[in-house]
């Protein structure tokens, strides 16, 4: 899972690297300075000015988690966890010259799961049903182009749920963590931008009763790759 995490920042990386090369091979590059009226902006392809980043914005996203579920259960430490998330996101960006500072807070409801069936008696499975978090982002705007990494602290539910012949044991618990990641935006109208972006998720330890077995320490963490796209304003 780190290797996906180094590989997700160093694409970005790389992005943020060739995007000047291409914008001078492609287009005139027009110091921001020079430019009377809008200081702001980053650069000018010939006579279209560069998009603005500053301002609030607010948009919605969809994407697909997998990643591991750990637990101290014999036998079963590691499990695959898939599933499909998708929510809202509001936001603010400030362009310094190109370089894009900002924040955001994001909401989505999950089903990425794990789930086993033993002896064709016991089904137990456990789920991430919602997560929310709050980042800063960072990023270098190309014109309508920006490169950007992210990062910032996640809350959100898992639910563990066994059923057998006495019954369905359902048990919910509050996490918390950490989330980081990058990805990049793109803008196709005045006020309307579109992004791909992926985040690792670690949603912490917490204690479930495992039916009327032992307690059972579970681990969320997944990495999510998600489109989406936002409205400034």
């Amino acid at each position: 899972m780190h290797k996906i995490i180094a590989t997700a920042l160093l694409a970005s990386a790389s992005i943020a690297i060739a995007a000047p090369a291409y914008a001078q091979a492609n287009g005139t590059w027009v110091d921001p300075s020079a430019s009377a009226g809008n200081s702001s902006q980053a650069l000018m392809y010939g006579s279209s000015a560069a998009y603005d980043w500053t301002g609030f914005y607010a948009g919605g996203s969809l994407g697909y988690g997998a990643g591991t579920l750990s637990t101290n259960a014999i036998g079963n430490p590691q499990n695959d966890l898939r599933g499909f998330a998708g929510g809202g996101e509001l936001g603010f960006n400030v362009n310094l010259g190109g370089l894009v500072l900002g924040a955001e807070a994001d909401a989505q409801l999950a089903n990425v799961n794990y789930s086993v069936t033993t002896g064709g008696v016991v089904t137990s499975s456990f789920n991430v049903d919602y997560y929310a978090s709050a980042r800063a982002r960072v990023g270098y705007a190309y014109n309508q182009f920006m490169p950007y990494v992210t990062a910032g602290v996640v809350g959100g539910q898992g639910t563990s749920k066994y059923t057998t012949f006495g019954g369905v044991f359902s048990q919910s618990n509050f996490h918390t963590g950490w989330t980081a990641g990058g990805g990049v935006e793109f803008a196709v109208a005045d006020n309307v931008t579109i992004k791909a972006e992926y985040l690792y998720t670690d949603l912490g330890t917490k204690t479930y009763q495992a039916g009327i077995g032992l307690p059972v320490d579970a681990t969320f963490r997944f990495g999510t790759f998600r489109v989406g796209a936002n409205f400034q304003f």
